[in-house]
């Protein structure tokens, strides 16, 4: 009856992780949008882009697997 999602075949683990990423993602716009550079946390957008570099390459091997 429904269509299954990518994001509702992940595992729970998988989805907190997209859900935080995609949090982290709003916040580092924050920083950028409204603090100056010396306020604005160096580490934080690395780690964002790791995630967002995870569910690319899962989303894409779920693809393959299809």
């Amino acid at each position: 009856m429904f269509k299954k999602t990518f994001f509702g075949s992940e595992p729970l683990f998988f989805q907190l992780i997209y859900s935080i990423t995609f949090l982290g993602f709003l916040y580092v716009m924050y920083e950028v949008i409204f603090l100056d550079y010396i306020d604005q946390t160096k580490h934080l957008k690395g780690v964002i882009l790791i995630l967002f570099g995870i569910f690319y390459f899962r989303m894409s091997r779920n693809q393959i697997k299809k």
